[in-house]
C-alpha cells in the first residue's frame, strides 16, 4: 500500500517515503512512527500506544517519542506549529490530520495464454544465460572485476560518506581536563568502552575507534566530523579527576547542525569511572529512541575492570598495538603480560595478546611458527572467557588462515561479525577469509563495510585492497596501494614483499632492491624461506620458485 499524502509518497512495502517522488533518508524509528499514524488516521492515537508500538517492549523516555516526531513533521514538510499534517492533542496523543488521495488502481491481470507464452520466454532466456554468462566471465572476469571494484567504490578512500539508513555515531576520545594531566588512559578508556557498548548493537551504525581517535586534541568542529566520518550524531566528553575524586562531562550532538541533544554530568570515585559506561550508554541510547537490551547491560557490567591501574596498562597496550610497529607492537605485548599475571581471566586482554602475536608473524617481524599457535591458543581463550569477544573470533580467523585452515577461518570471521557488527576489524577480516577461499565480490563488499566503519582506515585494508586489485588484472594500480602502505608505514615486511614481486616482474630491477634492503633493515634475519610464509597465496611450487628467484636476484638470501 501507497499512501500519498501533500507532496509526500510512503510506500509500506518498499519502506520508503518519497516527496515528490525522491526518496528521502529517514530513520526505521521515524517511519514506523508515521506508518503507524496513517493507518490509524480514523482515531487519536496516544503517546503510550506509539511507545508501545515503535519501540516495543522497551521502557525509552517520552523525550525520544517528541524527537522522533519532530524528525517525522520535518520529513513530511510538516512544523509543530502548523500541524497541518499530524496534529499535537495536549496532553492525550496525536491525530494524523493529512489528506490522502486516493490508492493507485491494481494493474489489469494477465491473460493465462500470455502469461504462459512469457514464462516460456524467461525459461528461455535464463537458459541461455546459464549458457552465455560462465563463458563471458571465464574470458573476462579480470576486466569485469576491475569494473565492479570501480563501481563499489574502492578505488579512493571514502570521502564524505553517505548517512547510513540506522542512527549513526562516532565517539570521539574524551579529554583529559585534570589538572595533572596524568588521567589521559582513563579518559581514553571511556570513549574506548562507550564504542564497545554501543558497537555491539545491530540497531546502530559506530565508527570505529581508530578513526575517531584521529581528531584527538585541540577544538573539533562537530559538523566536520559529522560530514568527513558520515555519522548523524557525535559523542564527546571530559574527565576531571582531583584528589580521588572524577567529573565526567559528556554530551550528544546532532552533527547536522552542531545542536546538543543530551548532556550528563556524573561523579564518582577515580577507581568507579568506568562502571560508568552503561549508565551513559543508556541515556544516549534513550536520547536517541534506541533500546539496550537487558542481557547487553548485563553482560556489558559483568566485563568491567574493577582495578583502574589494570585497566590504565590495558589501555597504553592497546593504543601501542594500533601504531603498528615492531617496536609498538612489542611493548603491547610486554604491557599485556604485566595485566594477564594480575587479572588471568580477562576476556579482552587475551584477544589482544592474540592481535600482537599475529601481528608480529603476519608482518614479518617474528614469522615463527610458535608465534602463530601462541596467537591461535590466545585466540581461542579469550573466546573460552567471553563467547562474545568479537577480537577473539577475529584472531582466529587470522590465525586459521596462515595456518591453511580455511573452512575454519571463515566459521570464525562470520561469527566475529556477528558478535561484532559495528567492528571495523571484524568485516575487514572477513574479507580477507572470502578472498583467501576465492568469493571475491562477497570479500570486496565486506572490505566495503569495514572502510565506512572506518574510513581513515588502517594500512592493513589497503594492503588487501592491492591484492584484489591484482587479482582483477590490474598491477599498476595494485602496486600504487602498495606503495601508499609502504610510505605510511616503515615497518611492514608484506607490501615490499609485494613490490619487489611487482618490480621484478616489470625489470625494474634497481627498485625490487630497495624494497629487500628495506625488509633486511625491518627484519635482518629474512630469508627467502621465510618470506614465502608470510604470503598465503604461494603454495603452487613452481610459483613458490619464481618468487624464490625474484628474492635472490633482489638480495634475499
Amino acid at each position: 500500500m501507497v499512501f500519498r499524502f501533500a507532496r509526500v509518497e510512503l510506500d509500506e512495502e518498499a519502506y520508503e517515503l518519497r516527496c515528490d517522488g525522491v526518496p528521502q533518508r529517514v530513520e526505521p524509528k521515524v517511519l514506523d512512527l508515521l506508518l503507524y499514524m496513517v493507518r490509524h488516521r480514523d482515531r487519536l492515537v496516544t503517546k503510550n500506544e506509539l511507545l508501545d508500538h515503535v519501540w516495543p517492549g522497551t521502557v525509552v523516555a517520552e523525550s525520544a517519542l517528541t524527537r522522533a516526531m519532530s524528525l517525522a513533521r520535518a520529513a513530511v514538510g510538516d512544523t509543530g506549529r502548523g500541524q497541518a499534517i499530524i496534529e499535537t492533542v495536549s496532553g492525550k496523543g496525536y491525530r494524523f490530520r493529512g489528506l490522502l488521495a486516493e490508492p493507485s488502481p491494481e494493474p489489469a491481470a494477465t491473460p493465462p495464454n500470455v502469461r504462459r507464452a512469457t514464462r516460456k520466454r524467461v525459461v528461455y532466456a535464463i537458459g541461455g544465460l546459464l549458457l552465455i554468462v560462465p563463458l563471458i566471465t571465464w574470458l573476462t572476469w579480470p576486466a569485469l572485476l576491475g569494473l565492479y571494484m570501480d563501481a563499489a567504490g574502492l578505488a579512493d578512500p571514502p570521502r564524505n560518506p553517505p548517512l547510513p539508513d540506522r542512527p549513526s555515531i562516532a565517539v570521539l576520545p574524551f579529554v583529559d581536563l585534570g589538572p595533572d594531566g596524568n588521567q589521559a588512559y582513563l579518559a581514553e578508556g571511556i570513549s574506548d568502552e562507550l564504542t564497545a557498548d554501543l558497537g555491539r548493537l545491530r540497531e546502530l551504525f559506530v565508527i570505529s575507534r581508530s578513526s575517531a581517535f584521529t581528531y584527538r586534541g585541540g577544538a573539533v568542529d562537530v559538523k566536520r566530523v559529522g560530514r568527513e566520518l558520515g555519522v548523524q550524531y557525535v559523542v564527546d566528553g571530559s574527565l576531571r579527576a582531583v584528589d580521588g575524586q572524577a567529573v565526567v562531562t559528556t554530551q550528544l550532538i546532532d552533527a547536522s547542525n552542531g545542536f546538543q541533544l543530551w548532556s550528563g554530568r556524573y561523579e564518582r570515585e577515580v577507581g568507579a569511572v568506568l562502571e560508568l559506561q552503561s549508565e551513559i550508554s543508556a541515556a544516549i541510547l534513550s536520547a536517541i529512541g534506541v533500546r539496550i537490551g537487558e542481557a547487553e547491560v548485563e553482560r556489558a557490567r559483568r566485563m568491567r575492570r574493577s582495578d583502574a591501574g589494570v585497566y590504565a596498562t590495558y589501555v597504553v597496550a592497546q593504543t601501542h598495538w594500533f601504531r603498528f610497529t615492531r617496536a609498538d607492537n612489542a611493548r603491547a605485548e610486554s604491557l599485556l603480560n604485566e595485566v594477564l599475571a594480575i587479572e588471568p581471566d580477562d576476556a579482552h586482554s587475551h584477544a589482544l595478546m592474540a592481535s600482537t602475536h599475529l601481528a608480529a608473524y603476519v608482518l614479518g617481524w617474528d614469522p615463527r611458527p610458535e608465534r602463530l599457535q601462541r596467537g591461535r591458543a590466545a585466540a581461542l581463550r579469550a573466546i573460552e572467557l567471553d563467547p562474545f569477544a568479537a577480537r577473539g573470533y577475529a584472531s582466529l580467523a587470522i590465525a586459521s588462515l596462515w595456518m591453511d585452515r580455511r573452512e575454519e577461518a571463515l566459521v570464525a570471521a562470520r561469527r566475529a561479525v556477528e558478535v561484532g557488527p559495528n567492528s571495523d576489524l571484524c568485516h575487514g577480516v572477513r574479507a580477507m577469509a572470502l578472498a583467501a577461499d576465492g568469493s571475491v565480490g562477497a570479500a570486496i563488499d565486506s572490505l566495503n563495510r569495514a572502510l565506512r566503519l572506518n574510513p581513515r582506515a588502517p594500512s592493513l585494508y589497503w594492503m588487501l585492497l592491492g591484492y584484489m586489485y591484482e587479482a582483477a588484472g590490474d598491477g599498476g594500480r595494485a602496486a600504487a596501494t602498495w606503495e601508499q602502505v609502504r610510505v605510511a608505514n616503515p615497518d611492514m615486511i608484506p607490501p615490499r614483499l609485494e613490490l619487489l614481486r611487482y618490480y621484478d616482474n616489470e625489470a625494474r630491477g634497481e627498485q625490487a632492491s630497495t624494497m629487500a634492503a628495506e625488509m633486511l633493515r625491518i627484519n635482518p634475519a629474512l630469508t627467502a624461506d621465510v618470506a614465502l610464509t608470510l604470503d598465503r597465496r604461494h603454495t603452487d611450487p613452481a610459483d613458490a620458485a619464481r618468487l624464490r628467484a625474484q628474492l635472490g636476484r633482489a638480495g634475499i638470501p
